[in-house]
């Protein structure tokens, strides 16, 4: 809000309509920002509730202390795990719970059924044996020359130390 020009401790204070639990409740915080100033209402009622409310951001608190940082719309956590992996980790899964939601829709699409069969739907056909393939008139292929390494051995002068 004070980005967009809108200061003071009122509007602060009128922001509480972003933790209200009940519809009647936001909707007397909301009114009380439009008696404030209506530039303000109408410029906040242009964006969309998760962006102005972080209800999609989560600090996670674990046992031992340490406290992780979740994001559910970039399928983020402080950890890395869940990036790494493509599978939601125990705090984003802490987060989703939260929330109510699916878990398999915060998995990557890579481990989705419709990506495995997507990726194995074109067939590969067996080759026949070499000795059903068709004979031509061109000299085989051979296999590459691995000759000797140039330079000899490089170990000779550590024998010798240990012969003496």
């Amino acid at each position: 809000m004070k980005t967009a020009g809108f200061k003071g401790l009122a509007f602060k204070r009128a922001l509480w309509a972003a933790r209200a639990t009940t519809n009647a409740e936001f909707d007397r915080a909301m009114k009380e920002m439009g008696e404030l100033d209506v530039k303000a209402l109408e410029w906040l009622s242009d964006k969309p509730p998760y962006q102005w409310a972080n209800d999609w951001n989560y600090e996670i608190s674990c046992y031992d202390g340490a406290r992780y940082t979740v994001d559910l719309i970039a399928h983020t956590c402080s950890c890395r795990k869940w990036e790494l992996s493509g599978i939601p980790c125990k705090h984003g899964m802490s987060a989703i719970c939260a929330q109510v939601l699916d878990p398999v829709d915060f998995v990557h699409s890579c481990y989705q059924v419709a990506t495995y069969t997507k990726v194995y739907e074109p067939c590969m056909m067996p080759m026949d044996g070499a000795s059903m393939w068709e004979k031509t008139c061109y000299i085989p292929p051979l296999p590459p020359d691995f000759g000797k390494e140039e330079g000899g051995q490089k170990d000779q002068g550590s024998h010798q130390l240990m012969k003496s």
